[in-house]
């Protein structure tokens, strides 16, 4: 029989430690999070950043502005026609969730077809699609992140603009445009 040696039991004692520790870290801030108090100190945020090492550090929503020919500015997405709205405070869309973008223009032109399906809106001339973002930490309330930080929410937030295009027009219906 093979007698451990002092230094190999120390090794797996402390291994044993530390994985206790780390799993109950794990539940502590699990449980936390589904009572609903799940970041309430700076070490729940250090605990996710280093858990999870590609949680993004900004927030964002997409927004895609078009102008019509009469000049008036539209707000294509979000509009009232999308479906899902998720989130905390229910501004999270579809377009929001792919965090890529891959998917925001083609939800765009699928909106202005919808648009010059209804005939409602002047035709759109001009697509500019922006992306509003801020630093995550600033999702916080105020009273939590100033006994955090120590310092009032500075409500900081930006704007980009991510791409713009001109908008082919197509004929209103097939016999529209073909010369007879």
């Amino acid at each position: 029989m093979i007698r451990p040696t002092p230094t190999s039991v120390a090794r797996r004692a402390a291994a044993v430690a530390f994985i206790t520790a780390y799993l109950a870290c794990t539940l502590w801030f699990a449980g936390g999070r589904l009572l609903g108090d799940g970041s309430a100190t700076p070490a729940a945020y250090f605990f996710t950043w280093d858990m999870f090492l590609f949680h993004y550090t900004e927030s964002l929503r997409r927004v895609a502005v078009g102008r019509t020919q009469s000049g008036k500015f539209v707000q294509l997405v979000p509009s009232g026609l999308l479906q899902y709205r998720g989130g905390v405070q229910g501004d999270l869309t579809r377009v929001d969730l792919d965090r890529a973008g891959g998917y925001y223009r083609a939800a765009v032109e699928h909106a202005l077809h919808r648009a010059a399906a209804t005939g409602d809106l002047d035709s759109i001339v001009h697509v500019e699609l922006y992306e509003h973002y801020w630093p995550a930490k600033f999702n916080y309330p105020p009273e939590m992140y100033e006994s955090w930080c120590g310092e009032p929410h500075p409500h900081r937030r930006y704007w980009r603009l991510r791409e713009e295009f001109d908008v082919e027009q197509a004929p209103r219906n097939a016999h529209e445009g073909v010369a007879p």
